[in-house]
Order: C-alpha cells, then sequence, then structure tokens
C-alpha cells in the first residue's frame, strides 16, 4: 500500500503464535526482480518488480530505498497479466514465492501482512504493517502475537527485505545466522509469557 504521496511506510515485526486464527484473507505470490540497484553504490538504490498474485493479477513495482528508514518512495501500477508472464519468461529474473495473510488489527484501522515464504526461503515467516505517514508509524501497537520491530536499520532488516532475499536466501543462511535469528524471535516471545 502506498499513500498519496507515493511513499510506503512500513515496518516488519518477529510474530508470536495466535495471529493464524485472526486471518481474514490470503494471496500467493509470485514475485519477479528485474532491477535491483543495492550493490552498484548508486546514491539511492532501487528495485524493480514485477508481482503476480493468484496467477490473477500482476503489477509492475518501482521502490527507492531511503537508507535505514521506514520510508521507501513507491509506485505501483497494474499491468496485463499475459505481458507479466511474457516478460518474466523472456528474462527470468530472480524470483521469490510467498503466501501473504491479512490480519485486520481492530482499532488501528491497520493490517498485519504475515508472509509466509516458500521455496529458498521456506521457514521464513515476518509480520509488516504499512502506515499512512510518519507520524502515525511513531504510535506504538501492541497486541500478544506480534513480537519485537525488526528495526529498519539493522542488518537482520536489510536481510528480510524482499529483493536481499532472492540474492540471500533463507536456506543458503548459515546455520549461525539462522539461529541468530531465531534466537532474536524467541526473545520476542518471552516478553508475552
Amino acid at each position: 500500500m502506498t499513500n498519496t504521496k507515493g511513499l510506503e511506510i512500513e515496518k516488519k515485526y518477529f510474530l508470536n503464535p495466535g495471529w493464524e486464527k485472526l486471518t481474514v484473507g490470503k494471496q500467493r505470490i509470485e514475485q519477479y526482480y528485474l532491477v535491483d540497484t543495492n550493490t552498484q553504490g548508486i546514491v539511492f538504490p532501487f528495485v524493480s518488480r514485477i508481482r503476480i498474485i493468484d496467477n490473477i493479477k500482476a503489477l509492475f513495482t518501482c521502490k527507492i530505498d531511503t537508507y535505514g528508514r521506514d520510508v521507501r518512495f513507491e509506485i505501483e501500477n497494474e499491468i496485463d497479466l499475459d505481458l507479466a508472464k511474457h516478460i518474466v519468461g523472456i528474462v527470468s529474473p530472480p524470483s521469490l514465492v510467498k503466501t501473504r495473510h491479512f490480519v485486520p488489527l481492530l482499532g488501528d484501522d491497520l493490517t498485519l501482512e504475515v508472509d509466509v515464504f516458500e521455496d529458498y526461503n521456506a521457514g521464513l515467516v515476518v509480520g509488516e504493517i504499512e502506515f499512512k505517514s510518519e507520524e502515525d508509524s511513531k504510535n506504538p501497537i501492541s497486541y500478544s502475537f506480534l513480537g519485537n520491530e525488526i528495526v529498519s536499520s539493522s542488518m537482520l532488516y536489510k536481510r528480510l527485505v524482499n529483493s536481499n532475499l532472492v540474492k540471500d536466501p533463507f536456506s543458503q543462511w548459515t546455520q549461525e545466522r539462522k539461529d541468530n535469528f531465531f534466537n532474536q524471535r524467541l526473545s520476542s516471545l518471552s516478553v508475552w509469557r
């Protein structure tokens, strides 16, 4: 979701049990990365991708990073599904697959989007909340199933950005990195015990 100024304002969270029974819908998402300048030393790195949702809808997106803030510039438009599949078929770009579950956060007029990754990223589950403004993103949110925030300036956050998971999938993380990830997640569980 992008606000009216073309900004995507989101935070990532570890998740505790309980969100599963509150979902109101889900989508199977295939994301294909056409351009990723994050490794080329460009002033404002950007990513462009094609997203195919439930094999019935396609979106073209360009995101411009803002270095460690919860805010990115985003341009997103629906494109013809057959055209999207044609481009993906010709270019064969790096991709990832996930199922996105939607959990309404009652009283906050927000939705928790839970990404359950598949294929090379199987075993990885991350929650995201998109906010309407930076001011709104500063308000505390507390639900028993919402664990610690994964701070946008952290190395872990950078690893969990989808365009980075294509280049460095969860299945290829060292055991030490996986243990570190799960230990951080478990420390957020202890808050609710």
